[in-house]
Parts: C-alpha cells; sequence; structure tokens
C-alpha cells in the first residue's frame, strides 16, 4: 500500500509540472494576440477564458453559411 501511494504521489507531481509549463506556454502564445490581451482586460477574465473564448470565436465553421 505504501508503495502505491509513493508512486500515485510521485505522478501528481508529475502531473503538476506539466500542468505548471502548459499554463506558461498558454500564457506566452496568447500574449502574442492583441484580441486575447483586450478580452483579459474585462472584469473575471483571465488567460485560460479569453483563449478558450478567442478559440470558440475564431472558429469559421461554427456557422453554416456566410450570412449566418
Amino acid at each position: 500500500m505504501r508503495a502505491d501511494l509513493t508512486m500515485l504521489w510521485e505522478w501528481y507531481d508529475l502531473l503538476c509540472d506539466q500542468e505548471k509549463r502548459a499554463r506558461s506556454r498558454l500564457v506566452t502564445q496568447s500574449a502574442r494576440e492583441p484580441v486575447i490581451e483586450r478580452f483579459r482586460a474585462l472584469p473575471g477574465i483571465d488567460w485560460i477564458r479569453a483563449a478558450t473564448f478567442y478559440a470558440y470565436v475564431d472558429t469559421p465553421w461554427r456557422f453554416k453559411r456566410k450570412g449566418d
């Protein structure tokens, strides 16, 4: 049981490190987009929400036709 818990904690630490690196990459890449910077100026909007909203709104296939 002790070995299993030790292994789980090691995995947790690795996942935390990966999350930090992914967040850092997201912030670095998002800082290059002026639109995301403007979204961040809104209250309650941080990097993740701003980048997610930008990715959703910027997808061209979300409308069936050009006039929609």
